[in-house]
């Protein structure tokens, strides 16, 4: 006999229309988010810079957690997530004032996601202390505490408007270097320490395509298309790196065959991080994802997608590899 549900067990019809409502805004909000870099918890993804950002941001909230949140009934009132939204905004456009770029895509961010609320708060009567978005005067006053958190990638090199930025290369290879500096500190007293770089291989990846998406807007005149490109391999990257890192034996032999070497311990190739490991996973992906057992067909089938962009890396290929060899 089934058990019958209590009327306490049971949301209002209020709430659950609320649960509803946001939960549809949780997903809006998160797909703005092209590159999932904006809208997360730094203090869990990156440990190095926990406690800055701590000190900038002493409360967090992110959309993992609102969805938690929502599901355990906690917003009985759309005020009650509308206030969760707006310190998850805040945070992110006053940790990420630290650089331009960075600044610019929170801003979108923002903008966007408002265009989704406001009408919602216009229907109900709502006045949101963030009805307008935080502007760059406002966040200047918050910018030296958030200075120390990462040197900009894009820095300033002179007046004339072709030095502004730094080369593509050089921007690349400071990013490489302290995204490997995160990945060590992360895994250095980590019972996981082994898996480093299999880890490091398939997130810098990642990353790396979300470095060029965001700098796209600041140092790389690209075509919609290819931008577009870099939106659809961020999340093919996405599904690929579970992969990777929980199925044990594919991902020996994958990494095995990505490093080249015919070799029991794919760790030994560890020595290789930054811009020659990255091109070397960039272009063996392709073929060996095709005939990864683990991977689903949709995946398969967006290969194409890491192809294209590939074209467009080779044109950088030269000077990345000069960049390389300056390194080592």
């Amino acid at each position: 006999m089934t058990k019958r549900r209590t009327k306490k067990e049971l949301p209002s019809k209020s709430v659950a229309l609320v649960q509803a409502e946001v939960s549809k805004l949780i997903n809006q909000i998160q797909a703005i988010d092209r590159t999932n870099l904006f809208l997360y918890d730094p203090v869990v993804q990156f440990p190095v810079i926990a406690e800055q950002y701590k000190k900038v941001c002493p409360k967090r909230i992110w959309t993992t957690r609102m969805r938690y949140r929502n599901q355990a009934l906690e917003y009985p009132r759309f005020s009650d997530w509308l206030s969760d939204f707006e310190l998850m905004i805040k945070n992110c456009l006053l940790f990420n004032a630290r650089e331009p770029a960075y600044s610019k895509e929170a801003q979108r961010i923002y903008t966007e996601a408002i265009a989704y609320i406001q009408p919602i708060q216009d229907r109900l009567g709502i006045t949101s202390p963030m009805s307008e978005a935080l502007t760059g005067d406002q966040l200047a006053s918050e910018k030296d505490c958030v200075s120390d958190l990462h040197e900009p990638l894009v820095v300033s090199a002179g007046k004339d408007k072709e030095s502004d930025v730094v080369k593509f290369p050089d921007a690349l290879h400071n990013f490489l270097i302290q995204h490997d500096i995160d990945m060590q500190a992360k895994f250095a007293n980590s019972a996981n320490r082994d898996a480093f770089p299999q880890f490091c291989r398939v997130h810098s990846m990642r990353m790396i395509m979300c470095f060029f998406y965001v700098q796209s807007k600041a140092t790389l005149k690209l075509e919609d298309n290819v931008k577009r490109m870099l939106e659809d391999i961020i999340r093919l990257f996405d599904k690929v790196a579970d992969s990777v890192l929980f199925y044990e034996d594919e991902r020996e032999i994958f990494i095995t065959k990505l490093s080249g070497k015919e070799s029991d311990d794919p760790v030994s190739w560890s020595e290789n991080l930054g811009v020659d490991a990255f091109l070397r996973f960039a272009f063996h992906f392709p073929s060996i994802a095709r005939a990864a057992s683990w991977l689903p067909e949709e995946t398969k089938e967006c290969c194409h997608i890491l192809e294209s962009v590939l074209e467009f890396i080779e044109k950088y290929l030269p000077q990345i590899c000069e960049v390389t060899e300056k390194r080592s």
